[in-house]
């Protein structure tokens, strides 16, 4: 098991290759085909050993022309009404979360991981410890029923009892 010391220097180790990786100027953006691959010789750039570079083949669902997949039947999964009831609940709580989060990463100048600079670190510390008690005052003096101390305590997308 590491250390934290070997922990970070891991973790600068990774980043240090991947701020080199992103200083590679690759020669094509694509997808890795056979040398032989009916593809158009204006959108290939021939590799070794046998393959070539060619056009990006992912799926793209939203390019799809639904009418001419000629599916005729409705979907066979028919969500019921209570789990759209829940679904649109959980819509709401992870949209929640993902607001409350990135207004976290703005006033507390973290990443979305809640990572800050060490020597931003009790600032940052002190200033979720302050959001977190006002956002569970107000979860607990909430109108609305649904909303209570223990949906905002899930909802709180930081660690908040942090000793440091």
């Amino acid at each position: 098991m590491m250390n934290t010391l070997q922990q970070m220097l891991c973790v600068k180790s990774a980043a240090t290759v991947v701020k080199e990786l992103g200083k590679l100027q690759f020669p094509a953006y694509g997808s890795l085909y056979f040398a032989d691959a009916p593809i158009d010789p204006s959108l290939r750039l021939d590799f070794s050993n046998g393959f070539c570079i060619g056009p990006h083949c992912a799926t793209n669902i939203g390019a799809w022309n639904l009418e001419n997949l000629a599916i005729t039947n409705s979907c066979p999964y028919q969500p019921t009404p209570q789990e759209l009831i829940r679904h649109a609940k959980e819509w709401e709580d992870f949209e929640t979360f993902q607001r409350l989060k990135l207004f976290l990463v703005r006033s507390i100048n973290s990443n979305t991981d809640s990572w800050v600079p060490s020597e931003a670190w009790e600032a940052a510390k002190d200033a979720n410890q302050s959001v977190s008690e006002e956002w569970m005052q107000t979860a607990a003096q909430s109108e609305d029923p649904d909303m209570n101390e223990d949906r905002g305590r899930k909802l709180w997308p930081f660690d908040v009892n942090i000793d440091g």
